[in-house]
């Protein structure tokens, strides 16, 4: 009997086995944790570089020319439902600002060489 005893007391003991095979598992579980933090910080600093290197191309004026007859055309031309739905896709935020609207857009150029 005391053997049984001696054994429920190394289990159930603040320093047991089981008490050690969970620090076993936070500690795997952390040093996981670490290895993946590490890569996305390697990612992180991929990604940051990238974006330094990405430039911003301005349209020529005769892109955009043509850009706003094509977007007169089709507020012209379409139904309510169509230019609602035209505006939408571009629009990205309609401000009231006492008696004047303002309105936030991207423009929807065509990629390059369309």
């Amino acid at each position: 009997m005391p053997a049984l005893f001696n054994a429920a007391i190394v289990f159930a003991g603040g320093g047991g086995l089981l008490s050690m095979a969970w620090y076993i598992l936070i500690a795997r579980r952390l040093f996981q944790l670490r290895g993946q933090y590490g890569k996305l910080q390697n990612r992180k600093e991929e990604l940051k570089v990238l974006m330094n290197e990405q430039t911003l191309e301005v349209p020529a004026l005769e892109e955009v020319r043509q850009c706003a007859a094509d977007l007169k055309n089709s507020l012209e031309r379409g139904s309510l439902a169509e230019r609602k739905a035209f505006i939408r896709s571009f629009a990205k935020e309609v401000r009231i600002e006492g008696d004047k609207a303002k309105l936030t857009y991207t423009l929807p150029l065509q990629p390059r060489g369309m």
